[in-house]
């Protein structure tokens, strides 16, 4: 089941709020809290003492586990390399097309005459 929070308007003086409100009114956005039920695997890790107890209170002052933790850096580094990937395919991708310099293919000048002072 999955419930999440949404942005909601409230009415504030604008005197506090000068800067952000608009006619008196503000949205405010409200972390989101959701649990999603995903097929996963258990997977087994050998961590240095410290770095674990480093860890645990990262997800304590979260308030999440060490395995949300662990498993939400993974997705991201995931997604930054399938970013790359996608990226670097695109650029291979418009360079073997080339690109148009408007010379319809004729070069017009010389080396000498492009560095003559």
């Amino acid at each position: 089941m999955e419930t999440a929070a949404r942005p909601y308007i409230c009415d504030l003086p604008a005197s506090d709020y000068d800067r952000l409100a608009v006619n008196k009114r503000v949205l405010l956005h409200v972390k989101a809290r959701y649990t999603l039920l995903v097929a996963s695997r258990n997977v087994t890790l050998a961590l240095p003492e410290d770095l674990l107890r480093r860890l645990k209170v990262v997800a304590a002052k979260q308030d999440t586990s060490i395995s949300a933790l662990l498993t939400a850096t993974l997705s991201q580094l995931a997604d930054q390399e399938e970013g790359y990937a996608e990226a670097r395919d695109g650029m291979l991708a418009d360079l073997a097309r080339g690109y148009d310099l408007g010379t319809q293919g004729k070069i017009t000048w010389s080396r000498d005459s492009l560095h003559e002072r």
